[in-house]
């Protein structure tokens, strides 16, 4: 299932024994090398806050605490917060607690300055849209080109895996343990859902899985959300410092990304190379938690 926190501590364990310099660099320290500041955004990306980063440059987040999350909304899957905060030793518990940051863990523990500079990589990192969506875009366009635009040197290999359909696990299908809801995961990352997912009479996508619109990338915390659509061509990031209650979809992100796809194909209609109409509709369809939500509260949906 979806490791959350600790997914981030193997990956850095992997890197610290792979590779390669002899320096057994953490994630990152691997990262702000190799990709950061050849792409220039080493000042406004890190996996451990450095002390000269002033406190003015950093967002503050507005984010629940103690028991509120408790207090049913209908945006988190059924039981997934009572799991975290009541329940440690489940498995939810474990992928959320550890490091165990406070004894009932928030969103706002990561507000904390001391816990900026730890290297927790799936979870304390700072930066811009900007330097997120950068990264992101660096695999588009290594896709793109066939390789001829590669900055950072992604292998034919990493760029399969990042493509490769995701796939049901052997034991639970498509059902995250973690999460309690059905995920597509694979390479670290949330990938497309699989093509036959279901469609209403309407045509409407049932989006019962947590899954990226196309491409790959992942969700995080409080609603942020970054990833690439080689398809459509363009690397996407949003990050918000109040924090929501959606696994995926916060309506904000959402419409932010209605208008982008409707903008896309805008330019795709006009830049002469008849490239073939984007499917708006199943890109932009929302999570089946977040459609609950929004229903209970439509002044949230996207503007028409």
């Amino acid at each position: 299932g979806y490791m959350a926190v600790m997914l981030g501590f193997y990956e850095s364990a992997i890197v610290q024994l792979t590779e390669g310099s002899g320096r057994e660099r953490t994630l990152g320290q691997y990262l702000h090398d190799e990709a950061f500041v050849p792409l220039g955004i080493d000042r406004e990306l890190y996996i451990g806050l450095t002390d000269d980063v002033p406190d003015s440059r950093l967002a503050k987040l507005d984010a629940m605490s103690g028991l509120e999350p408790l207090w049913p909304t209908g945006a988190y899957p059924d039981g997934f917060m009572r799991r975290i905060l009541l329940h440690p030793k489940s498995y939810t518990g474990r992928a959320f607690r550890n490091p165990r940051l406070s004894s009932m863990p928030s969103i706002a523990d990561y507000d904390r300055r001391e816990v900026k500079a730890l290297e927790i990589p799936s979870a304390a990192a700072q930066g811009t849209a900007r330097a997120v969506a950068t990264l992101y875009r660096a695999a588009e366009r290594a896709i793109n080109t066939a390789g001829t635009d590669n900055p950072l040197g992604l292998s034919d290999e990493a760029l399969a895996l990042f493509t490769a359909p995701a796939r049901p696990g052997r034991k639970n299908g498509w059902m995250d343990e973690i999460l309690g809801i059905e995920a597509c995961l694979g390479g670290g990352m949330l990938l497309p859902p699989p093509p036959n997912e279901s469609l209403d009479d309407d045509g409407d996508a049932d989006r019962r899985f947590v899954s990226v619109p196309s491409g790959f990338g992942t969700p995080g915390a409080g609603g942020s959300f970054a990833y690439c659509d080689p398809h459509a061509e363009v690397a996407y990031c949003y990050i918000p410092n109040r924090c929501g209650q959606f696994i995926l979809d916060d309506p904000r992100d959402l419409a932010l990304r209605d208008k982008m796809y409707e903008t896309v194909q805008t330019i795709r209609e006009t830049d002469g190379r008849n490239l073939p109409r984007l499917d708006i509709k199943r890109l932009t369809t929302a999570h089946y938690l977040t459609k609950r939500y929004t229903d209970m509260y439509p002044e949230l949906k996207p503007l028409p």
